[in-house]
């Protein structure tokens, strides 16, 4: 006995051994310190009751009433049949408790203390949750990138609205609609007057300023479902869409003209620059709108070199 008694004790886990009668045969130092057992407790020949009464008072098995759990903890002994499971004790230790039953009646119980293996192990499904959420963060991000190049390749980087490949884009789109809805669109080409001066005399600071400040202009002067585009330098383009009368675009175009030729004030600095507009019409038995931007191109010119003249 005494060597089994001190086999028992060079183990890590705790061991107690109950025979047929439920009666305790051997146990070793281990469980006392797991169970948080006094020594007076675990005597050789106690039933198996007296182990889960103290246990049982110690929070071991949960709240409820003590005599009801303690014969709860004993029939399950009785059937003397093999069970592997979790404790959670009193003092948040996890305890993994494993019972084998004897060829001759009689139970053998393992208690091992997994505490700290519970701890890596929710450390490691924590920081494997972290990292599948920065991977798909960064997933998301890259996704998007293709959408922001996308972006970055039709729009005017200074007033935001598109440049020429975005705006000849658009115009493709839209003639498919115009031509479905047998509409009729304005488009209007304009060109500022007196900005390169300003700008050579203010510097590009302004300039940019004043350019950001006419994309405002031009877009409160246009409806929701009108479209704005700058060509580059000072040139801007609109696309109304649709119109039901030229005269209806002709208003839109005087509206635009009276506020360009409002002074524009920034940093101190009051300009008047005023533009030159030109406007053609999209039909939908148009099969291009090229020949349509070189009208309103070419209509805009003619219209500032008559003003130029006067």
């Amino acid at each position: 006995m005494d060597l089994l008694n001190q086999t028992l004790n060079n183990l890590d886990q705790g061991i107690t051994v109950f025979d047929a009668k439920l009666r305790l045969i051997a146990f070793n130092d281990k469980v006392c310190e797991l169970l948080e057992l006094p020594r007076t407790v675990m005597k050789t020949g106690m039933h198996i009751s007296e182990l889960f009464m103290y246990n049982a008072r110690q929070g071991e098995y949960g709240p409820g009433d003590t005599k009801k759990l303690v014969q709860e903890q004993v029939n399950m002994a009785l059937r003397f049949e093999p069970r592997k499971f979790e404790r959670v004790r009193p003092d948040e230790k996890i305890l993994e408790i494993i019972e084998k039953p004897l060829s001759r009646g009689g139970i053998v119980t393992i208690y091992t203390d997994i505490t700290r293996f519970r701890e890596v192990k929710a450390k490691l499904r924590r920081s494997h949750d972290e990292l599948e959420k920065k991977v798909d963060e960064r997933t998301a991000e890259l996704r998007k990138i293709p959408d922001q190049l996308r972006k970055l390749s039709i729009t005017d980087p200074l007033t935001s609205l598109f440049n020429r490949r975005g705006f000849n884009e658009y115009l493709h789109q839209t003639l498919k609609r115009i031509k479905r809805n047998e509409q009729i669109c304005g488009l209007i080409y304009m060109d500022l007057d007196n900005f390169k001066s300003v700008n050579d005399k203010y510097g590009h600071e302004i300039g940019d300023l004043i350019l950001i400040e006419v994309s405002k202009r031009i877009k409160y002067c246009l409806r929701e479902t009108d479209c704005i585009a700058r060509f580059g330098g000072d040139e801007f383009v609109a696309l109304l869409e649709p119109i039901k009368t030229k005269k209806e675009a002709k208003f839109i175009v005087n509206r635009i003209i009276d506020q360009l030729s409002k002074p524009i004030i920034r940093i101190d600095v009051s300009v008047k620059i005023g533009v030159s507009v030109g406007i053609s019409y999209i039909h939908g038995n148009m099969d291009d709108m090229t020949e349509a931007l070189r009208s309103a191109d070419n209509d805009m010119y003619k219209n500032k070199r008559i003003k130029n003249a006067s």
